[in-house]
């Protein structure tokens, strides 16, 4: 299984979103979600980031604190690399292959 891609900002927005809604107390993540809605909340929001800009750079920063959270720090929940990996490909990306193998077999 290929890793949850990094390919552009609001694909790794969704997954910091997603990773957020597993944290059990979401007290303990709001400092990290702060540096999320500072740069969303922004005139042009997410469509006007570039790939490279020190904004891109600190939210692949966040996603990785929230899984770093996740996976050592969450009390109700028991999280491993893996396993975050396997959930965030369910959540976000099996939907639109499943869709799309549904128009493909509508097509035969």
């Amino acid at each position: 299984m290929k890793p949850v891609g990094t390919d552009d900002i609001s694909a790794r927005i969704d997954r910091i979103i997603y990773l957020a809604s597993l944290v059990s107390n979401k007290h303990e993540i709001d400092q990290y979600l702060d540096k999320l809605r500072v740069i969303t909340s922004r005139p042009g929001g997410v469509a006007t980031l570039q790939p490279d800009s020190a904004d891109a750079k600190t939210v692949a920063g966040l996603e990785q604190e929230l899984r770093s959270y996740l996976i050592h720090r969450e009390p109700l929940r028991s999280f491993t690399a893996s396993s975050l990996e396997q959930q965030l490909y369910e959540r976000l990306q099996a939907g639109r292959l499943i869709r799309l193998l549904r128009w493909q077999m509508a097509g035969i």
